[in-house]
């Protein structure tokens, strides 16, 4: 059952971490949404050099009820330490904003990095999208279901995601983000549902999710990894045997080192595919 989708103290923890030397430059707090009644920002990490380099969207967790874009500080500076440009960004929060708020921003933001690549260096070919548990969630939408007016990513990388909302009957979190229970609104829970929306044009996919979970089950991610296979997507999966939701998260050496892998031969260009194949 899930009970919650993040600790604060993953926030705390993170913070802790102490500075690299730096090999990018970060710009703070990047409207990707200014409208005048509303604003949403992002902090955008682009390596040295002259690029241009991939990218990738960052996206927070926090049961889609709180949560920042600091809890992936350290994500967004490994990710430009590796060569890539992180746009880490926040999103509107329910209740006050329900779901596809949320989707919506996140594609409002990878339509911003493709119109602003040329001056921020990045390759607008080359975009993936990254995110932990209700992050993880949104990336997944984002990657299965963009929309008709958004760019799809190359590639999504997820931890730890709610895939399949719709086995969550009694979820304070979900209620928040869809305004109800699976009986009210069966068709909102499906729409806000990764895995009904796997095709076999979809980008590759790597899913990691700890054996242990207690908060969101490892049988998300097995069945959405099941079905993107079904499907001929490419799909990754890692399930660290001895960790749980917040132990995946803090302790990832090797998961990460897996998803820069994963981003290294999902995101290159488009001539040298066929050679890491």
């Amino acid at each position: 059952m899930l009970r919650i989708l993040w600790i604060p103290l993953i926030a705390a923890l993170s913070a802790c971490a102490g500075t690299d030397t730096l090999r990018y430059r970060t710009t703070p707090a990047l409207a990707y949404v200014d409208d005048g009644s509303a604003k949403q920002v992002g902090d955008l990490y682009v390596p040295e050099g002259a690029g241009p380099f991939p990218a990738v969207l960052v996206v927070h967790g926090g049961g889609w009820i709180r949560g920042e874009r600091a809890d992936m500080n350290k994500f967004a500076r490994r990710l430009a330490e590796g060569g890539y440009a992180a746009y880490n960004i926040g999103y509107r929060l329910a209740p006050d904003d329900r779901f596809p708020a949320q989707l919506d921003d996140l594609r409002t933001a990878l339509r911003w990095l493709h119109a602003h690549a040329e001056e921020n260096r990045i390759d607008p070919d080359r975009i993936a999208v990254m995110g932990y548990s209700a992050g993880a969630h949104l990336a997944l939408m984002l990657g299965l279901d963009p929309g008709t007016d958004t760019p799809r990513v190359r590639a999504v990388v997820a931890g730890a995601g709610p895939t399949d909302l719709r086995v969550y009957p009694d979820s304070p979190f979900i209620k928040a983000l869809i305004g109800g229970t699976p009986d009210q609104f069966a068709a909102e829970y499906a729409t806000a549902s990764p895995i009904t929306y796997v095709t076999p044009d979809d980008p590759p996919v790597m899913l990691y999710h700890g054996k242990l979970d207690g908060l969101v089950e490892v049988e998300q991610s097995l069945r959405l990894h099941q079905a993107l296979i079904d499907a001929g997507v490419r799909s990754e999966l890692a399930t660290p045997p001895l960790s749980g939701h917040i132990t995946t998260f803090l302790f990832d050496g090797d998961t990460f080192a897996q998803a820069l892998q994963f981003l290294a031969e999902t995101t290159a260009p488009r001539q040298a595919v066929s050679a890491i194949r």
